[in-house]
């Protein structure tokens, strides 16, 4: 629930990421019991992951794509958890790049 949440809070604020589509109720195996859970659904969005990336111009510009975004995504609050490129998405056809993976993000709210 909590990456659902942050992602359409991200989503929502215009921040590239996948668009949020909702939470599933799922039965999981764990230590061979079942126990009830929850699948974060979102858009499926093709692309290359940034740390596959081979070419070097091309990954250094991914990757400062990449940065502004997450820079973006702190002025409105957001406090990344987790940076690694391997949570950041290109797709070529629309030149854009795609956050991804948001279990270690929060939220930061103003204490006013």
């Amino acid at each position: 629930e909590h990456e659902y949440n942050i992602s359409r809070g991200l989503y929502n604020s215009g921040i590239k990421t996948p668009k949020p589509i909702g939470l599933e109720e799922v039965l999981c195996l764990k230590d061979g019991k079942e126990i009830d859970g929850f699948a974060f659904i979102q858009e499926y969005i093709e692309g290359d992951c940034l740390r596959d990336i081979a070419d070097p111009k091309l990954k250094d510009y991914t990757i400062r794509l990449s940065e502004k975004e997450i820079e973006k995504s702190e002025k409105l609050g957001f406090i990344p958890g987790d940076t690694n490129w391997k949570n950041t998405i290109y797709n070529e056809q629309e030149d854009a790049i795609y956050l991804i993976d948001f279990e270690s993000w929060t939220f930061r709210t103003s204490s006013k």
